[in-house]
């Protein structure tokens, strides 16, 4: 093989790892996302818990006091 055909190869497959490199990075970016995402949620379900659990107590509450 010719030293050119090599350097173009070389040159080639430099190129296919930066954009490896960038897509690797985009997907760790946006499984930090979900993660946070799904972080998020699950502080706002168990918020909603415990305000389902408060109005439960409160109803019954109530309904002793009647």
């Amino acid at each position: 093989m010719n030293i050119q055909i090599l350097k173009k190869q070389f040159n080639d497959i430099q190129s296919l790892n930066s954009e490896y490199k960038k897509q690797i990075e985009k997907l760790h970016l946006d499984s930090e996302q979900q993660s946070k995402t799904k972080e998020q949620f699950q502080i706002e379900c168990d918020q909603l818990k415990k305000q389902y659990h408060d109005l439960e107590i409160n109803s019954t509450n109530e309904l002793k006091d009647k």
